[in-house]
């Protein structure tokens, strides 16, 4: 199943447990669907944020954590390198990176091991052919 039909599986889903006259959150939607594509061509495998139901605190939290790391950023850009005066109590991104690496560490360990594997059959990594987090794993040395 392609990316695109999950999507409209999940849409139609959603649509058929309508009420009538209750609103849909297509931004919700576009934005799972947009993680999911740029975490399948980044990583090589998707998120799958699609499949989570709107009751699923695990996503949620990513979401949240990942869109208020974003302001955190914007906000200390706009106070330039006086910034950490801001934070003088603790770096206000780290709890919220935490939970944004819960759900990308496995993504980033499974590259490291398929590295692992590669190199101990004596292979290589076309770069023309892998992925973003392959082409990393390729240039680090897995620390």
């Amino acid at each position: 199943m392609t990316l695109f039909d999950k999507y409209a599986q999940r849409c139609m889903s959603i649509l058929s447990d309508l009420e009538p006259g209750q609103a849909i959150d297509v931004a919700d939607l576009t934005w799972r669907f947009t993680t999911d594509t740029a975490s399948e061509f980044l990583f090589g495998q998707t998120l799958d944020t699609l499949s989570f139901s709107e009751a699923d605190g695990g996503f949620s939290s990513f979401i949240n954590a990942f869109a208020e790391i974003q302001d955190i950023i914007f906000k200390r850009n706009s106070f330039g390198i006086l910034w950490p005066l801001t934070e003088l109590s603790g770096d206000l991104t780290e709890p919220l990176g935490n939970i944004v690496k819960q759900f990308v560490d496995p993504i980033v360990q499974r590259a490291l091991e398929h590295k692992r594997k590669m190199v101990e059959k004596g292979q290589q990594v076309e770069v023309d052919e892998c992925t973003l987090l392959e082409y990393l794993a390729w240039r680090c040395d897995g620390e």
